[in-house]
């Protein structure tokens, strides 16, 4: 297993179970870690090869990924 599949592993099992508190702490958490690597990457655009920056795009989508899960499960919880 890439470490892609077991990170959202993990994502899915913080989220199991979590009240709708623990899922907005949850967003804010992922949502902090997506702004911070997309950040980095425009700070080291210039600097990367096309190879580094697919890397950057690849964990950006990754991480965007798991603020969707999150907020997906946040709206099911919300409209029952």
């Amino acid at each position: 297993m890439d470490l892609y599949n077991a990170d959202y592993y993990d994502l899915e099992d913080e989220m199991t179970g979590t009240n709708v508190a623990g899922l907005i702490k949850l967003y804010k958490r992922e949502d902090r870690k997506f702004s911070d690597k997309c950040l980095e990457m425009v700070d080291n655009l210039s600097k990367l090869n096309e190879e580094g920056k697919k890397s950057f795009e690849k964990e950006c989508e990754f991480l965007n990924g798991g603020r969707v899960k999150i907020a997906l499960k946040l709206a099911d919880l919300l409209t029952k």
